[in-house]
């Protein structure tokens, strides 16, 4: 990943749940804190797995933020991480959702900007902010594209996880047709004001999986490492999550450590990207 001077918006997305988005966006978020990274963390997914995961109030949170009930600064929660602060989410993101669509509170507000708008004041406090989105693409879903810079797409060998990712990636255009034409401070030379998308991590793979890691491959860009399923790995995750503590700080030599250090590498220590 290049150099940037400005905080860094990364988004894990895909249409289906179950398939590692929390995961990833969580580990992530520690490898990076673990390196005295500051991280702004925010989960955009109304189940607020990764809020749990952190250990954090469900009070303040992201729909409190886009209704423009609070700042972010307010919605801000330390967490039991050094370096890493969150802002939560609850089902009241389903409620704020239509709203956006259908309430006059918003007419005078440019409602695909509203994350934007909002994190303006925030960015110069943190490094790098992870976003956890819902399998879903509603409007905080595109709010979280129109601020973002690196889109990463976490499926698995399920064929239902991969049939919604041609979807997401016209939305994905999309957000970036209209940043282009909407957002005088886009620039697609600077990491932290431009949207690129980085690839597709296949997630919970065996072995049988080649032939399906092959055709995703051939229809776009495409992380190398891969995250392997073990039972090993599988509990050390289940363990890990119900005490919410990274499976690297658990368990550093299983086989989801291994792999997930190799996919931190491929992230941030090669220049290879998507090109949207």
């Amino acid at each position: 990943m290049e150099q940037s001077t400005g905080m860094i918006i990364i988004c894990f997305m895909n249409l289906k749940g179950g398939v590692g988005k929390t995961t990833l966006s969580t580990h992530v978020a520690c490898a990076l804190a673990k390196l005295g990274i500051r991280i702004l963390f925010i989960d955009n997914d109304k189940q607020g797995n990764a809020s749990r995961f952190f250990q954090v109030q469900t009070e303040n949170t992201l729909s409190e933020v886009l209704d423009d009930s609070i700042s972010a600064a307010q919605a801000i929660q330390k967490t039991a991480y050094e370096n890493i602060d969150i802002i939560s989410a609850d089902m009241g993101l389903a409620a704020v959702n239509f709203d956006i669509m259908l309430s006059d509170k918003y007419k005078n507000r440019n409602q695909k900007f509203l994350l934007k708008e909002a994190l303006e004041p925030v960015r110069t406090q943190y490094q790098f902010c992870i976003i956890d989105n819902p399998p879903d693409i509603n409007t905080s879903v595109y709010n979280a594209l129109m601020v973002a810079n690196e889109v990463i797409f976490v499926t698995t060998p399920d064929c239902y996880a991969r049939d919604g990712m041609d979807l997401m990636y016209e939305q994905l255009q999309a957000a970036k047709s209209d940043r282009i034409a909407m957002d005088a401070g886009y620039n697609e030379f600077l990491p932290d004001c431009r949207l690129r998308f980085r690839g597709c991590v296949l997630n919970k793979y065996t072995p049988d999986s080649a032939p399906i890691l092959e055709s995703i491959q051939k229809k776009m860009p495409t992380f190398s490492t891969t995250i392997r399923l073990t039972k090993t790995g599988a509990k050390r995750l289940q363990e890990a999550a119900e005490r919410g503590i990274s499976v690297q700080a658990l368990s550093p030599s299983c086989g989801f450590s291994r792999d997930f250090k190799h996919f931190m590498e491929e992230l941030f220590y090669t220049q290879e990207s998507g090109k949207l």
